[in-house]
């Protein structure tokens, strides 16, 4: 069914460039965090113009307390897979280019918060095996557990953002796009029309290449121009 929606897309956005709209040029991860960072930037705004109560202040300093104890944690993670995978101190070129990818995901999931990405990279090094798990104590559970909600809550709202996106572009409901089998059928029926709409398109431009249908088209069309011309002086 997504192998399905997936060609129709590309298909309607082949036969309707203009329907990606102003941004097409973007992937949508980018318009999604361009998206959420606008949002975010109007909410922050809108905030500094209204005083806050102390439960406001004291609710924003246990989150800059819990933002910081997180990023504690991601930090003891990332140097612990650093520390492993540096390639800089291997020797073998196969090696050495091996390492240099596993940096290259290690980083990106440090970049973007990916608690879930850098413990799974943990595990895919032997680093964090049932044992080690089982020493963790209760505060670093709890660190873990508070990152990857936020995580959640990210993708989620990047996810949202991109629906909207695609509802937006092809012109069809927001609850359209969480139904697989709703947006393929919206997408086919748009494909369809279009594709009627260009055949129609190339019958009357074939016919506009004969003189005579030339100019009889052209009659009809100052006729109805004239038409709009004296409703417009005689109405409006």
């Amino acid at each position: 069914m997504f192998a399905e929606m997936k060609a129709s897309m590309e298909d309607f956005i082949k036969l309707n460039p203009e329907a990606a709209g102003e941004k097409s040029s973007e992937s949508p991860k980018a318009w999604a965090e361009e998206e959420l960072s606008q949002t975010q930037s109007q909410r922050e705004s809108h905030q500094h113009t209204r005083p806050k109560t102390a439960r406001q202040k004291a609710q924003e300093a246990h989150q800059a307390e819990q933002a910081g104890q997180i990023r504690h944690a991601l930090q003891g993670i990332y140097r612990r897979l650093v520390s492993a995978v540096h390639p800089d101190r291997e020797t073998d070129p196969v090696i050495r280019a091996q390492k240099t990818a596993l940096m290259q995901r290690i980083n990106q999931a440090y970049g973007e918060n990916d608690l879930l990405q850098l413990l799974d990279l943990q595990h895919e090094l032997g680093l964090m095996d049932a044992q080690a798990v089982h020493q963790l104590g209760d505060a670093h559970l709890k660190k873990y557990n508070q990152a990857l909600k936020e995580h959640l809550a990210t993708l989620k709202g990047k996810m949202q953002a991109l629906q909207q996106h695609l509802a937006g572009s092809l012109g069809i409901p927001l609850f359209a796009i969480h139904s697989p089998h709703a947006l393929s059928r919206d997408l086919q029926e748009t494909i369809q029309a279009t594709r009627q709409d260009i055949i129609g398109l190339r019958q009357e431009m074939k016919q506009l290449s004969q003189p005579a249908y030339l100019k009889r088209w052209i009659k009809t069309a100052r006729r109805e121009l004239a038409s709009e011309d004296y409703i417009d002086d005689n109405y409006f």
